[in-house]
């Protein structure tokens, strides 16, 4: 199987964060594929307290009145310190760095949201940060598409994606100049001559891009030889199959394929569930 390269080039900046973002990405869109119950339930159990939200969230920036009203409405009594969402980024903020009794006690408005959105990633095995901030990116997504777009806004997740700048590096020069002895040279041997000379500067250039990408943090980009291994990941993480299951059904060992998931767990930063938390999701 050919081999993909995670990273978009042969290096990336530092922690792979782009190969991690694909490698994510991946993950989702075979989520989508094998397991799209998982997109219809968010939208179902999670999507109308999201989008209750930030009606009311619209609603306050309006008139004074609403929000005095709003703030009334969820005010912590033995606590004067309370903190409503504003935006997308306060809810995405909260619910990820405050996923605690904290999000509770500060932001009262999003008790409702941040608890069905974790009884949904918990009821398929993804409860992590990553995947809580792109379920509510996710959400937004489909509430600012949906007078357009209609009811088949729930069958696509809102990809993940990073911002960076490539380096400024320097410019590739090949100097020599040569002249064909046609009399004493043969085709091949003045075109052996002109390329080892060539291959010598290209290395040079190649090892000189490569320290200063190295100097300025840069790392070699992740490459995945087996991307149906994503799949397998996807089987035992999130529909609860077992890694003999697995085995068996894609003719390999039950190693390789524990070997995989643990790969792909790492590569996504997922945690891989325990091994006697098996069986398909339960209904609810």
């Amino acid at each position: 199987m050919l081999a993909m390269n995670l990273a978009y080039g042969e290096m990336e900046p530092q922690d792979n964060i782009i190969s991690k973002e694909n490698a994510r990405n991946i993950f989702l869109n075979t989520i989508k594929k094998e397991m799209p119950e998982i997109l219809h339930t968010l939208y179902n159990n999670v999507y109308s307290i999201y989008k209750q939200l930030i009606i009311e969230i619209e609603e306050a920036k309006k008139v004074q009145t609403n929000y005095i009203s709003r703030l009334n409405k969820y005010k912590n009594k033995k606590n004067e310190f309370t903190i409503l969402a504003w935006n997308d980024k306060d809810i995405e903020d909260a619910i990820n760095h405050y996923i605690n009794e904290l999000t509770d006690e500060f932001y009262p408005d999003l008790i409702p949201l941040k608890d069905e959105l974790i009884k949904w990633a918990e009821r398929y095995n993804i409860n992590c940060s990553w995947i809580l901030e792109t379920a509510i990116e996710t959400m937004s997504h489909w509430y600012r598409l949906s007078p357009y777009v209609g009811s088949k806004i729930y069958e696509e997740w809102q990809y993940r994606g990073v911002v960076f700048w490539g380096l400024d590096l320097p410019l590739f020069e090949f100097p020599e100049k040569f002249k064909w002895d046609i009399a004493f040279e043969t085709e091949k041997q003045f075109k052996e001559k002109v390329q080892a000379k060539f291959n010598e500067y290209l290395n040079k250039y190649i090892e000189k891009c490569k320290m200063e990408a190295q100097e300025k943090n840069y790392v070699k980009g992740t490459e995945k030889r087996q991307v149906e291994h994503f799949e397998w990941f996807v089987r035992y993480q999130v529909q609860g199959w077992s890694k003999e299951k697995i085995a068996r059904e894609y003719h390999v060992t039950r190693q390789n394929v524990s070997n995989a998931i643990n790969e792909i767990a790492d590569l996504v930063g997922l945690e891989p569930r325990p091994t006697s938390k098996g069986g398909r999701p339960k209904k609810g």
